[in-house]
């Protein structure tokens, strides 16, 4: 955060921890029926299963995974 600050950049988000499980939900679900699948596979190329995640985990803080990696956690 740091180096931002100092280069004056500003930082915008969106906390939605405090939102109501229903919009939540409703964000979601719109995200999932409006955004094609060619462009989530191509920020996240990989998909494991959450039993899968801590070995994934070690090889993403190794710098050996380029870009994202999505834990599927219906996946067992």
């Amino acid at each position: 955060m740091l180096p931002f600050i100092l280069r004056a950049v500003t930082l915008a988000g969106v906390n939605s921890v405090d939102a109501p499980a229903d919009h939540r939900r409703a964000a979601w679900d719109l995200l999932a029926s409006s955004l094609p699948a060619d462009a989530i596979a191509a920020i996240a190329p990989r998909t494991v299963s959450l039993r899968e995640s801590v070995a994934v985990a070690k090889e993403v803080l190794a710098g050996t995974i380029p870009g994202r990696v999505v834990v599927d956690v219906r996946q067992s």
